[in-house]
Parts: structure tokens; C-alpha cells; sequence
């Protein structure tokens, strides 16, 4: 009678995790697993996470909470303050992180503001990155992991302000323009921002995001961009072909991510669109030994 559409009554719920960025997949198949190691990895191209050297942490959108988990749990940072712009995200978040005890003040805070747009931060939001950056005995750091690309108008302006504002370094995983594209996949690529609501000004070449590190005030020799592409798009792709089988299997449907997964597999082909982790070091390393 049911064939196997109870299946779906047999998930776990809450979900034990709500990871979402586009991973790394370099050793594994698993998602959250995969998410955990792009988080891993752009700490580790800053290498903080060896360094003695204590940091504090602003993270330009938090997703649910699980990078904020990570970091809190393992006491990576000294101080963090997370922000998100999405309502039900910061609600679903807070409360994980609350029954979990992670949120310790002053030393884990979460805002729910626009992470891309420090004109329109609260005075609260203001105070607590103040005390979270100035009262550090260490490095001051700005993340936008997976998420830089959607800020609006784009994503300079917090990076300005992370850097001549806050006297800050910046690290992401971001997107990348390939340096040569033909005209008709510009045109597709505009269409396509246009449909994610995703600004086009964001997409730039290497040399470009370069160039715009150095306007809002990092020196070109403190400035890593490295492209993970191979371990991000196609591996991506094959885990969200997987997963639509066996949601299938049981009636569900990846819905949306579908689309996404056509996306994926269009930048993995063409190499139009490349992964990269950004760091952009205020000062170099050796002046904090």
C-alpha cells in the first residue's frame, strides 16, 4: 500500500546536522563531513589552525550554525561573532547553539543583520565587534565562507571595512571568473546571477579580486588565492546525483538543488567559474612571532 513512501517517516529529525556550503571533497563522499573540510581547509591556508598565536572572529554568514558549533566547540577563536541575514536560519541556529551551551557571552554572540553591509549594522552589532576584535591579545579575522558572492551591491565594502575600518585580515571560499570566457557564456552567467539573485559585480577575475584586495587596503605579497575547484564542483555534483536517486527511492525529490546541481556541473565542465580560498593577511606572519 505504501510502497516505500513511509521511508520518509523513518528520517532522522532534527537533521544531526544542517551543514551547507559546497564542501571539499577531497577524502570523502559525506556532506557535512565535506562542508566541515572547506572550513577546515580555509583556516588552514591562514594557518590558524596550528598557529599558538590566539584570534578572534567575525563570520559573515553563519548558515545554522554548525561552522559556529565547530569553532566554539573546539575553542578556535578567542571571541567570535557570527551574523546572518536570514531570519529563520539565525532562529534555528540560536537555538541549537543555546541547547548545546555554546552560546557563552561574551565570547560566542550571533546577530541576525546584513553581514555585506556594515552602513546598516545595529549599535549593538557595532559594540560587539569592537569588543571582540579590540579586546583580543591576538589576530584579528573577518570569514565569509561560501557566502561573499551574495552580498549587495558586492562584497567590497565589507572587506573595506574589515580591513581599513577594523584594521582586520579577511579569509573566504569564494567564486572566481575564469580569466578568459566566451561572450555567449558571460551572457548565461548574467542570467543565470540574475536568477540566484546573486549580484553579477561580485563575479571577477583573479586579477580583478586582486586588485580590489590591494583598493581596500591589503598589500599585494599578503594575498593567497588558491583554487580548490577540482575537489568542489564535480564531487559536488556526483554527491547530489546520489542523494536525488535515494531521495527518489522514497518519494522526496532534491527540488531546487536540482537546478543548483546543473550549475555545478556546467562550472565543473567549463572551468568558467572556479573555487578559490582567498586569505588577504593585514600584516605578515612573521610580525606575530
Amino acid at each position: 500500500m505504501y510502497n516505500l513512501d513511509h521511508g520518509r517517516l523513518n528520517l532522522s529529525m532534527p537533521p544531526p546536522s544542517m551543514w551547507m556550503n559546497m564542501g571539499y571533497w577531497k577524502n570523502t563522499d559525506d556532506l557535512p563531513i565535506a562542508c566541515k573540510s572547506l572550513l577546515e581547509e580555509v583556516l588552514s591556508t591562514a594557518n590558524l589552525t596550528s598557529t599558538p598565536t590566539p584570534w578572534s572572529l567575525i563570520d559573515l554568514g553563519f548558515g545554522c550554525g554548525d561552522q559556529t558549533a565547530l569553532i566554539a566547540e573546539n575553542s578556535m577563536s578567542e571571541k567570535y561573532v557570527g551574523i546572518t541575514l536570514d531570519a529563520q536560519q539565525f532562529s534555528y541556529a540560536e537555538s541549537r547553539l543555546q541547547s548545546r551551551k555554546l552560546l557563552k557571552l561574551p565570547f560566542v554572540q550571533l546577530f541576525c543583520a546584513d553581514a555585506g553591509n556594515p552602513g546598516e549594522w545595529s549599535e549593538e552589532l557595532k559594540r560587539a565587534i569592537f569588543e571582540c576584535l579590540e579586546e583580543t591579545t591576538g589576530e584579528k579575522w573577518f570569514l565569509a565562507l561560501d557566502t561573499a558572492y551574495h552580498f549587495k551591491p558586492d562584497r567590497w565594502g565589507v572587506i573595506q571595512h574589515a580591513s581599513r575600518e577594523q584594521d582586520a585580515s579577511f579569509m573566504a571560499f569564494d567564486l572566481v571568473l575564469a580569466d578568459k570566457i566566451s561572450s555567449f557564456q558571460s551572457l548565461l552567467m548574467r542570467l543565470v546571477t540574475t536568477l540566484m539573485g546573486t549580484p553579477w559585480a561580485n563575479f571577477v577575475t583573479e586579477a580583478e579580486y586582486r586588485q580590489m584586495l590591494v583598493k581596500c587596503g591589503y598589500t599585494e605579497e599578503n594575498i593567497t588565492i588558491r583554487d580548490i575547484s577540482r575537489h568542489v564542483f564535480t564531487p559536488l555534483v556526483t554527491f547530489l546525483e546520489r542523494r536525488d536517486r535515494e531521495l527518489n527511492s522514497i518519494g522526496l525529490s532534491l527540488g531546487k538543488f536540482r537546478a543548483a546541481g546543473w550549475l555545478f556541473k556546467w562550472w565543473g565542465r567549463t572551468g568558467i567559474i572556479r573555487g578559490c580560498i582567498i586569505v588577504a593577511r593585514k600584516r605578515p606572519e612573521d610580525y606575530l612571532k
